[in-house]
């Protein structure tokens, strides 16, 4: 039930965005310069959907939780900063549009009032932009939570990629609870020999205990 309150307020601060737009549309950037927003969006856009190709193609993404999120947060704020600004003067496409990614906030927060069913399914694109825990972490390896509406918990394997970027080695859906709370405390993670070519098998060890983890990509 955290993941939906996580969800529920996103919307909520992305509308509060909004207000502040409205109190400075007297500043002369914004007033003489409104296609800023909308290069801004499709910017934002433009570049999300490439890293989406990169990572179908590749398994790679830029390394950490942020840079992947932020240019489609961007694209979305300015999308609907932009429709909030120049209303008045768009055509009937760019009101449907750009109006689309204003409402939406305001229709996902209504949503998780009214059906549950209905909110897990509209907010699949806010989910995808929540922060995931990290219960391991060194110089070589990285487990990450891998958000799930459903379903038992997640974890990914990533490892790094020359400076700025990171690769997926899989993901594991097979953790039971008990060794999901127990990587919080690992020591040391060990890559093992797998006789499946599209798995990565692991050793996990902590104080107490050790146990074998497959990711499958």
């Amino acid at each position: 039930m955290s993941e939906f309150f996580g969800a529920y307020l996103i919307p909520v601060c992305l509308l509060g965005f909004y207000a502040p737009v409205l109190a400075i549309r007297r500043y002369w950037p914004a007033q003489q310069k409104p296609q800023l927003l909308k290069w801004i969006h499709l910017g934002g856009w433009g570049f999300s959907l490439l890293l989406v190709v990169v990572f179908v193609t590749w398994r790679v993404s830029l390394r950490g939780q942020w840079p992947d999120v932020l240019p489609f947060t961007l694209a979305w704020l300015a999308a609907g900063s932009y429709f909030l600004l120049r209303r008045k003067q768009m055509n009937w496409a760019s009101k449907l549009y750009f109006g689309s990614w204003f409402i939406y906030p305001g229709f996902l927060a209504a949503t998780f009032l009214l059906d549950r069913i209905l909110f897990v399914t509209a907010s699949i694109p806010v989910f995808l932009l929540m922060p995931q825990t990290e219960p391991y972490h060194s110089s070589n390896y990285t487990i990450r939570s891998a958000n799930s509406l459903i379903g038992p918990p997640q974890i990914t394997l990533l490892t790094p990629l020359a400076s700025v970027l990171e690769r997926q080695q899989g993901t594991s859906v097979n953790v039971d609870g008990r060794q999901y709370g127990a990587l919080d405390s690992t020591l040391t993670l060990r890559v093992v020999s797998s006789a499946q070519d599209d798995t990565t098998a692991v050793i996990v060890s902590t104080a107490s205990r050790q146990f074998q983890i497959q990711f499958t990509r």
